[in-house]
Parts: C-alpha cells; structure tokens; sequence
C-alpha cells in the first residue's frame, strides 16, 4: 500500500481490502487510537496463535505505521487471544503514537 511496487490502482485496492476487512476489528485496530485510519490482515492456528499485521495511519499529516503484532500460547489446544493482541498494540503505539 505504500511505495511503487504496485501501481496506484493497485494500492488503492488493496488499501480498501484492508480497511474494510473486519476480522481484525478485536485485535491490532481495538488496541489504536480513536480516530486512526487501519487497514490489517489477521491470522490464527494451533497453540493458541493469534496475528495481526496491519497499516495505521495517524492522521494529522503524520506517516503510516506498520505493526505486526504475533502471539502463540504454550499449549496446543489453546484458544487464540485477540484481548492479547490488542492489549499489545496498544502499548506499542501509546509509545510511538
């Protein structure tokens, strides 16, 4: 979504496709702040694992950031948590924001 690896058309596709996906609403995007735009791509598995990796815009004329946020619990039968990732985004970006 950012640089020329994709013409303009092309990242603007898929900038929308991240934005609008919602599987991501309780993880990376429940941990920014009120107001910044993001766009993300989750995933889970076995042993817990629960990812997010999304594209943040601040606002305000600041840059985009982008997080990735990947978490796996000891336990194979585990159930993924989305409050983990979310609580650790929020401290990254209360740190960065």
């Amino acid at each position: 979504v950012h640089g020329d690896a994709l013409p303009a058309a092309g990242r603007a596709l898929l900038t929308d496709w991240l934005v609008r996906n919602k599987t991501g609403d309780r993880r990376i995007r429940a941990g920014a702040p009120r107001g910044w735009r993001v766009g993300d791509k989750t995933g889970s598995g076995d042993w817990g694992r629960c990812n997010d990796v999304a594209v943040l815009w601040p606002g305000g004329g600041r840059p985009p950031l982008m997080l990735a946020v990947l978490t796996e619990r000891p336990d194979s039968a585990a159930s993924p948590s989305e409050e983990l990732v979310a609580e650790a985004a929020r401290r990254v970006l209360d740190v960065l924001g």
